[in-house]
């Protein structure tokens, strides 16, 4: 019996699929450094935005909402020891329009008078009559009185809510990458300590 060993054509044909599966393999593997590397940058910028988002509702619960207008701060993370990380924010005042509050007094009113107006009562037993008053008139009665709640709410949100933009930027490669972050602030009166996210 002869022992037969394997051709030249055998050797190159499992050669190249065994080249095709490392070439595979090790792409799969850089792949998986890659999204390492970018899911621990995600991860840090996470905290980093946290952080930055604490130290920012700490000073408008010490200070208020300062002005009027919007407001943007910017920086870097080098103090925390990440120097190649940046930051911008943008702190916006909430646009509250008129004709959103006055849509909401004629909301009210109508409510109000479909409630307390002339719907005659099903267990009121026959012949008596319950006292109805004219939607009309309670809508023109409590008409001023609810504009005038609506309009300090309306004031009182302009002074005290803020919409916070956070982004956390940082360089990889030749591109930006950011984590983006929006909350909205309370601060009812500053320098209690009582300021709420």
């Amino acid at each position: 019996m002869k022992t037969r060993g394997f051709t030249l054509l055998e050797v190159m044909v499992a050669l190249a699929i065994l080249a095709l599966a490392l070439t595979a393999i090790v792409g799969i593997n850089g792949n998986a450094i890659r999204a390492h590397g970018f899911s621990k940058r995600v991860t840090v910028a996470t905290m980093l935005a946290r952080s930055k988002m604490a130290d920012i509702e700490s000073k408008f619960t010490a200070e208020g909402f300062t002005s009027e207008f919007d407001q943007k701060m910017e920086g870097t993370f080098s103090d925390e020891g990440w120097s190649d990380f940046r930051w911008e924010a943008e702190i916006v005042k909430p646009e509250i329009d008129a004709k959103i509050a006055s849509n909401l007094v004629e909301t009210v009113g109508t409510q109000l008078a479909g409630q307390l107006g002339g719907d005659k009562d099903p267990n009121t037993p026959p012949g008596l009559t319950t006292p109805t008053l004219d939607p009309g008139s309670i809508t023109s009665m409590m008409g001023p009185l609810i504009q005038t709640q609506v309009n300090t709410l309306v004031e009182t949100m302009k002074k005290s809510v803020r919409e916070v933009r956070l982004k956390v930027m940082w360089k990889e490669g030749g591109s930006e990458d950011s984590v983006d972050v929006v909350t909205h602030m309370v601060v009812l009166a500053p320098g209690d300590g009582k300021g709420q996210e």
